[in-house]
């Protein structure tokens, strides 16, 4: 027998057998090259066949081809699929360029609004390289959302300090929205400026410039409102303040008023009586107690013509992810024609990028003589982010004691910032039909 020819055929048989043989390597980096050709010429679609049209096995041997077919799938909104293809790479790849992989999955996680996973992935390409400017931002950006300054603030300084630290629009970016939240206007100025002195289109710092005045300490609002149930002349309205303790701790004031005794509705919350409101006072407090828990408190003094009663407030909310977040609350008291109420209430409201949202609320209540109503909310909305702020939504209403649709379209016209003014129309029909228009302002000091 021939040693030569023995030992070429088994050569030959192991790259047969091989799940990724040595001479099918330049077939994917190939594939990756047409691919960045009809990506330069914006046929997205081609450049994804030619990845897709390999062997998985194949492709995660890579990490540019993966990445690249991971960044398409996300964008088609095949988040899981992208996920996918990034943990079977990290399975395969050399872990010096593990830290790509791990920032692209953790980039993913942030699209379907997980920022648990986002962070982890985050941390994980840290952890392989720790100066990876993109993880450091991403990660940085997590903890400023979920309220962790102290470690937001120095990873925006390793940042800084880096090759690239300085020349980069969203590291000051950053810096301002944490300037910001210390309710410092001309840091936070400063730094937005100089994000957008970098890249003129920065979208945080753009941002970062409307929201100055959420700085100030003061905040006022009013509203009045022309409806088709006023008989008597005169308008209702509504008067805000809120004054910023701190970063978490808010103070806030309000009064409500009405020429005549309102209308009331057992499906509305709190709406379990007929007791005519024709004025009330609140005062309260909210705490951002943790990065993700938010809690309040509050007192309301109501007045009409049936007599004077009191009621108080607990409530609080949950951001349990991104995009998903779960309220609940009790409130209790007197009311004006006599006897107490006590109304308990939980739901959640999901809100995607997009600035669609939809919420789902439980409300119990028990008035005097132990009457008991049960009502459940559905409320969906849209956003539309422009000078010209939109949003319009639609509740329906089920109770033990009717079935109401209210819906509204609101309009913030923003002046200047810190100062708004707001127009909305709104419609209600249930026990009673309402419908009128809604013109109000804002101002921040």
């Amino acid at each position: 027998m021939n040693p030569g020819r023995v030992v070429s055929t088994c050569v030959w048989i192991a790259l047969f057998a091989s799940p990724s043989p040595a001479w099918a390597q330049p077939s994917v980096m190939e594939a990756f090259e047409t691919s960045l050709e009809s990506m330069r010429v914006g046929d997205s679609d081609a450049a994804r066949a030619h990845l897709e049209a390999l062997p998985g096995s194949d492709i995660t041997r890579e990490v540019d081809p993966t990445l690249l077919l991971s960044s398409l799938r996300r964008q088609a909104g095949e988040l899981e699929a992208a996920a996918a293809l990034v943990r079977a790479a990290l399975e395969v790849v050399d872990v010096r360029n593990a830290h790509r992989l791990w920032l692209d999955l953790a980039v993913t996680h942030l699209w379907s609004g997980d920022l648990d996973g986002a962070e982890n992935g985050y941390r994980r390409a840290l952890r392989g390289e720790p100066d990876f400017l993109p993880a450091q931002l991403g990660l940085a950006r997590i903890l400023r959302w979920t309220g962790r300054v102290g470690e937001a603030t120095r990873l925006y300084a390793d940042a800084l300090a880096g090759p690239d630290g300085e020349d980069n629009a969203e590291v000051w970016s950053g810096l301002g929205h944490l300037a910001l939240a210390d309710l410092d206007a001309s840091a936070a100025r400063e730094h937005f400026s100089r994000a957008l002195a970098i890249d003129a289109d920065n979208e945080e710092a753009k941002t970062g410039l409307d929201r100055l005045h959420e700085a100030k300490r003061w905040e006022a609002s009013w509203f009045v409102v022309r409806s088709s149930q006023d008989e008597a002349p005169g308008l209702r309205g509504r008067i805000a303040i809120r004054y910023r303790l701190t970063v978490r701790r808010v103070v806030y004031g309000s009064l409500h008023w009405s020429p005549r005794p309102a209308q009331s509705w057992a499906g509305e919350p709190g709406g379990l009586t007929d007791a005519p409101h024709d004025g009330t006072a609140s005062v309260g407090v909210s705490e951002q107690v943790t990065s993700r828990l938010n809690l309040g408190a509050g007192v309301t003094r109501i007045r009409s013509g049936s007599g004077q009663a009191t009621q108080a407030t607990v409530e609080g909310g949950w951001w349990a992810n991104g995009s998903l977040v779960l309220n609940g609350g009790v409130r209790g008291g007197s009311l004006p024609l006599g006897g107490r109420e006590v109304i308990v209430w939980g739901g959640g409201t999901r809100v995607w990028p997009t600035g669609r949202s939809a919420g789902l609320t439980i409300f119990r209540g028990t008035d005097f003589g132990d009457q008991r109503a049960t009502s459940i909310q559905l409320v969906g909305g849209l956003g539309l982010a422009s000078p010209i702020r939109t949003r319009a939504s639609v509740v329906h209403t089920w109770s033990t004691r009717g079935t109401a649709v209210s819906s509204s379209i609101d309009l913030n016209v923003r002046i200047r910032p810190g100062q708004e003014i707001q127009l909305g129309l709104f419609g209600f029909r249930g026990a009673y039909t309402d419908y009128g228009v809604r013109v109000g302002g804002k101002v921040a000091m």
